[in-house]
């Protein structure tokens, strides 16, 4: 019988136990979605709507994770891993990407990028990186700057191009299809089949000096711009009243503290245009587009304002429109036609919101503590993390919406259709259910 030499054994295994305290360790695995950092593992984490902006996430693990609307704003990726991950409306803008994988993402939609740096390891399939942006079938590339870039064969299917500079660029065998032009036309329906670079802006009116997009010392005191394409032109603190800007383009323009009392926008797209502090006495916005505007602060009465729009705390509330982190504390928004609007981080407390339409919006994280929500449509809208907490939405509708962390503590939910809702975390507490029942009778739920 051979002797065990138990001093060689006892050797053997303290070496390996030395050895693997010495080997690298992950900061996590993908059993822990909250973790950050170098190495980390995340891999099939949801992070849909995660602000990673200016994260370090040097070699970290994110194979098949959930990225939608994930915000990685300047955050390192270098040499990250994001294979087969969804990429939805996802912000890589600024981001470093030495090294990354970005082979076989998926749904790879409304991606934002621009300023990125490094050389991605491999990129999704059909995209290149171009000029710091990442160019694909339906990447949004809106304000992109291309000028005198070669983009020769970039496959532009579905892009948005929206106010992008194309002049001088390259575009030899570019694909176009159902692609949103500079001018925002679409490439299938504007009788060329392809985007042009956008023409030289029209020359500032002769009473108005114009410093690059900035407007100083102008006198535009009842100006006729009738016509004119004012987009992303800066006019904080100009004096525009009397002025006709109408059957214009005022795309991104900034207006904000503008005097625009009895100025004229009738017919105008003023999609994106920001509204802060202006004077809009008398001012007439009538059959005009107004999408995606910011506002806040505005003085003025007798404005005309399009179809289901209203003036409200300073406001211009309406479908579409920009209104997060708005001060709508205790206002009067009843019946208010809210549709797909912004409304992220937005104070409506104590506001009264009966029959209004808020469908498609997004009030993430929005105050709504003891607002008066009955019989208001909130289909498909997105209220993760809202503070619900003694709210009255009797009646309301709420099918489809993704209610996630939304706290019901205290609110009257009698009468409300949740079908198909996203019910993940919501807390119940002192909630009157549908069926009328107590949530703390049956373990503090309406999930029956």
């Amino acid at each position: 019988m051979k002797r065990i030499n138990l001093f060689g054994l006892v050797t053997l295994l303290v070496g390996m136990l030395s050895l693997s305290f010495n080997l690298p360790k992950a900061y996590a695995n993908s059993s822990d979605c909250t973790a950050r950092g170098i190495g980390v593992d995340l891999s099939a984490c949801d992070l849909t709507g995660a602000n990673l902006s200016g994260a370090t996430l040097t070699s970290a693990t994110l194979t098949s994770a959930t990225l939608d609307e994930t915000n990685f704003k300047n955050a390192n990726l270098t040499g990250a891993t994001l294979e087969g991950s969804s990429l939805y409306k996802t912000n890589f803008t600024g981001a470093n990407l030495e090294g990354a994988n970005l082979y076989g993402t998926i749904r790879v939609s409304g991606v934002t990028s621009g300023g990125i740096l490094g050389v991605p390891r491999a990129l999704p399939n059909g995209y290149q990186l171009i000029n710091g942006y990442l160019v694909g079938s339906y990447a949004n590339l809106r304000h992109a700057d291309f000028k005198n870039v070669n983009l020769t064969g970039a496959e532009f299917t579905g892009v948005d191009l929206t106010g992008t500079n194309l002049s001088g660029a390259n575009l030899s065998g570019a694909i176009w299809n159902d692609t949103t032009c500079p001018d925002g036309s679409n490439s299938d329906t504007n009788g060329l089949s392809a985007c042009i670079a956008l023409p030289a802006a029209a020359p500032a009116p002769k009473q108005c000096n114009l410093s690059g997009s900035h407007a100083s010392g102008c006198t535009l005191i009842g100006a006729d711009l009738t016509g004119k394409d004012l987009s992303d032109a800066d006019f904080t603190g100009i004096d525009l009243h009397d002025a006709d800007l109408s059957l214009g383009s005022h795309r991104n323009t900034n207006l904000s503290n503008a005097n625009l009392s009895h100025a004229n926008f009738a017919y105008s797209v003023l999609d994106g245009t920001r509204f802060t502090g202006a004077n809009l006495s008398g001012a007439n916005l009538q059959n005009t587009s107004l999408i995606g505007i910011s506002s806040g602060g505005i003085t003025g009465t007798n404005v005309l304002l399009p179809l289901n729009w209203q003036l409200t705390g300073g406001y211009l509330v309406g479908p579409s429109a920009n209104l997060s982190n708005a001060q709508l504390a205790n206002a009067d928004l009843n019946h208010a036609q809210l549709m797909y609007a912004q409304l992220t981080n937005g104070n409506l407390a104590g506001s009264n919101l009966a029959g209004s339409d808020l469908r498609g919006a997004d009030a993430r994280g929005a105050d709504l503590n003891g607002s008066n929500l009955t019989g208001a449509t909130l289909m498909w809208s997105n209220l993760s993390w809202v503070n619900l907490s003694n709210a009255n939405l009797t009646g309301a509708n709420l099918s489809g919406a993704i209610l996630a962390g939304a706290n019901f503590n205290g609110a009257n939910l009698t009468g409300v259709d949740l079908t198909g809702a996203d019910l993940t975390g919501v807390i119940w507490q002192n909630t009157i259910c549908p069926d009328g029942t107590n949530s703390d009778f049956h373990g503090q739920t309406c999930v029956k």
